[in-house]
């Protein structure tokens, strides 16, 4: 592999002095790579301010041109076999700056970073999470190079480096749940999304202890308890709110008999999912946010909508008792009021984490009166087979999800005043909402499923839970 390497790089060097046609024909395409990928990059990284600074500064291709021939030159002579047993060697103690162009297997694959590394070639891969992670540990980018950094794999490699990254995420903020509440692997279970097709978390031999559990969004509610404080995010955040309501002012207002106990707000129903999926998308969220982010939502829904389900939508933008107002062309309502974890979020802080979004009773909207007594008879059942005297306030969330059509989604759209809840915003966006959302899936017969690797401490705490931390939390 390394001699067709340098092998090809010896000829595009030779190829690029040469006056005909086969010269011309590789500056077209150098050219046209810079113009399509390169500037445009270089761009659109410029007008993101958290990483404006990890960029040089803009040149045109014409500079770039003038240099190739000697860049070209550099890397034919530049090729550097790293392996076990090459005797090629990577040395940055010069002074002087130097081309190479490093070909390897597993050495390069375990850890090996490369320093002011540019471009990448990553053909080889795993079928197991750990492997692949650690293959991916020679990222070590150039700085000031973050515009012409490049990774080129397969897709393949992409996919099963997005399903990690997911699987990660919602490792680390699960694991960040247990060390906030005091807990330790002992006695807190833990779950990592199981891989898909022929990925794996790891070797079948280190997971003897494990188990594979199945879930999905069906009759679940997920919901953001961590919001966003940035000025970037409350404008874009308030934008989709104010293009929503914009778009679904002129559909029917939920009628009273099924908005019972709600309260004040502004409730829409019949509304098309696809309006439902452009709100999400765009939507700004806390990377702590996993189950709730827009990201799994419109993935779910658009896989449900694909058999005929979540295909219409019940939209509430609840009111609360905040002494600001949410004012958009066709609502005028009070903020809600929310208790912050911390007590008091700082700007610094960039988000801020509440202990209850959703008002139990909410989730009963659009429902007719006879669906909710049956739901609330079946939350008196599952009382009474828990040994419970006292009746409930109101029917539990479980119940009411499983009498919700399968066709029908509720989202709850709270408009949160950060200045009755004791967070701060920067100057620049006083007066707008930090908004928490809540989805309502139905139960669904035919829901897409994510699977999960358990621990035998996952299993025994949820067996314990079930059937009633939810009533309780309902009868609150």
């Amino acid at each position: 592999m390394a001699r067709q390497v340098q092998d090809h790089l010896r000829a595009t060097a030779d190829a690029w002095g040469d006056y005909g046609e086969a010269g011309r024909s590789v500056q077209r395409r150098l050219a046209a790579l810079w113009e399509k990928d390169f500037a445009p990059t270089y761009d659109t990284l410029a007008e993101y301010t958290d990483v404006s600074s990890s960029i040089g500064p803009q040149v045109t291709w014409d500079e770039v041109r003038r240099l190739v021939p000697e860049v070209l030159e550099n890397a034919a002579h530049g090729v550097r076999r790293i392996n076990g047993t090459a005797a090629d060697v990577l040395d940055y103690q010069s002074t002087t700056p130097v081309t190479v162009v490093a070909v390897g297997g597993d050495k390069l694959s375990r850890g090996l970073t490369l320093e002011g590394l540019s471009v990448s070639y990553y053909l080889r891969t795993s079928q197991t999470y750990d492997t692949l992670l650690q293959m991916g540990r020679w990222f070590g980018y150039r700085p000031g190079y973050l515009d012409a950094t490049r990774l080129y794999t397969t897709p393949e490699l992409v996919g099963y480096y997005v399903h990690i990254t997911r699987a990660n995420r919602e490792l680390m903020d699960l694991t960040s749940a247990v060390a906030r509440a005091g807990g330790t692997p002992k006695r807190v279970g833990l779950r990592v999304m199981d891989g898909v097709g022929n990925l794996q978390v790891t070797a079948s031999a280190k997971m003897r202890s494990t188990k594979i559990m199945t879930v999905s969004f069906s009759g679940t509610r997920v919901e953001t308890l961590v919001m966003l404080t940035s000025v970037k995010a409350l404008r874009r955040n308030h934008a989709k709110l104010e293009k929503l309501v914009a778009e679904i002012l002129p559909y029917g207002e939920v009628p009273p008999d099924r908005r019972e106990g709600i309260g004040d707000g502004f409730f829409r129903e019949g509304v098309p999912s696809s309006t439902v999926l452009d709100f999400f998308t765009g939507f700004a969220v806390s990377p702590r946010v996993l189950a709730a982010n827009p990201e799994n939502l419109t993935d779910y829904i658009r896989a449900q909508n694909g058999i005929g389900e979540l295909t219409r939508w019940t939209v509430a933008v609840t009111a609360g008792n905040a002494s600001n107002m949410l004012s958009l062309p066709g609502v005028d309502i009070p903020m809600v009021k929310r208790k912050t974890i911390t007590g008091h979020a700082r700007v610094q802080d960039g988000e801020f984490e509440v202990g209850v979004l959703v008002s139990p009773i909410h989730e009963s909207l659009g429902l007719s009166r006879e669906r909710y007594r049956r739901a609330y008879e079946r939350t008196v059942e599952e009382f009474r087979k828990n040994g419970r005297e006292k009746k409930p306030a109101r029917a539990s969330g479980e119940s009411l999800r499983g009498l919700r059509d399968p066709e029908e989604g509720l989202l709850l759209i709270y408009p949160i005043d950060p200045a009755t809840s004791k967070v701060d915003v920067p100057a620049e966006v006083h007066g707008l909402p930090a908004l928490g959302y809540a989805v309502v899936f139905p139960v669904s017969d035919r829901a897409q499923k994510v699977k999960y690797r358990v621990n035998e401490i996952f299993l025994n705490n949820l067996a314990t839970a079930m059937g009633d931390d939810e009533v309780e939390n309902e009868d609150q």
